[in-house]
Formats: structure tokens, C-alpha cells, sequence
């Protein structure tokens, strides 16, 4: 059953199905909080739980017109979104401040290995930590991440290759 189909059926009163939607993406979207909340277990676990809440009580208002995994990832976006916000003393750098010596020299990105991916990301903004790891970690689309952070797919590209310029400059 489509992702779509198992809404329409949650919808129109099987509310245990639900646990379908958990089945299929309570991992991915731990992982994806995790990323962004620089691997902390508790808020990722956090944001994890909010987003499945406010899912399940938004459904309703979920858009046929958008994938339903993007959607979920937007309600995601926000939930490690807010819990950043309120631990905003913590202070995130650029990459320009922080790494050295890693990234090539051309103008295409190399994927890093996973690791040192990691640990760059540990070091960025949030939104440039979110577009690497929406594009290179999950592996969404342009489309798919501009239904997620609610910007045109051009804004996306431009931002995604700004990022990857920033990084090649520490060959």
C-alpha cells in the first residue's frame, strides 16, 4: 500500500494503521533528527516523537500534492528546528572556521566518507548542516528538499552549491 493510500485508510478511520507510517519511517527520521541536532540521542529521540504526534494529529491537513515522506521530513525540520532554538546558547560555526585541509579543490563535491561527514556537520549552522544532510545523507531530491524547507528548487541548488564552494576552499 502507497504511503498515500495508508493516509486515505488512517483518514477514513482506521487509526490503528497509524502504526504502518511509524513502521516505515520512525528510523529515518531518528536518524535525520539525530544528524541535525549533532547526535544528541535525547532531543533526537525528542524531535523524533513530536513529529510523529503532530503527524498523526495533522494528518487532515497533509496535501495529496506533496510526497508524504516530505512532508513528514518538513514536520521533522521543524520539531529539531525549535529544540535548536532553545538551546541556541550553543555556538555553530561556518565550515570556513572549522575545517582544514579536507575537501577537493574542484568545483564538483567528492562525498566525504561517512565519518568525516559527521564531524563536519557536528560544526555547522544548522541550515547548512540540513541541506547536506537532506541531499547527500538522505539522498532527497531538489524537489524532494523544496517541499521540505519550503524554498524553490533554484534557491536550493544555489544554496547547496554556495555550501559546497565554502567546503572546497580547505584543500
Amino acid at each position: 500500500m502507497s504511503d498515500e493510500e495508508l493516509i486515505v485508510e488512517i483518514l477514513s478511520g482506521k487509526k490503528e494503521l497509524f502504526e504502518e507510517v511509524l513502521n516505515r519511517y520512525e528510523r529515518q527520521i531518528l536518524v535525520y533528527t539525530l544528524r541535525l541536532l549533532n547526535f544528541h540521542q535525547q532531543d533526537g529521540e525528542d524531535a523524533t516523537s513530536e513529529t510523529f504526534v503532530k503527524a498523526y494529529l495533522n494528518l487532515a491537513g497533509f496535501k495529496t500534492s506533496l510526497k508524504f515522506s516530505s512532508w513528514l521530513y518538513r514536520i521533522a525540520h521543524n520539531e529539531a528546528m525549535n529544540i535548536m532554538k532553545k538551546r541556541s546558547k550553543h555556538h555553530f560555526l561556518e565550515l570556513s572556521e572549522v575545517i582544514d585541509g579536507f575537501m577537493p579543490a574542484t568545483d564538483d563535491w567528492d562525498k566525504p566518507s561517512s565519518e568525516d561527514l559527521e564531524k563536519i556537520l557536528a560544526k555547522l549552522k544548522p541550515t547548512d548542516r540540513n541541506l547536506l544532510v537532506l541531499f547527500h545523507l538522505e539522498e532527497k531530491s531538489l524537489r524532494e528538499i523544496s517541499d521540505i524547507l519550503k524554498l524553490s528548487e533554484n534557491t536550493i541548488a544555489v544554496k547547496l552549491r554556495r555550501a559546497r564552494q565554502r567546503a572546497k576552499k580547505f584543500v
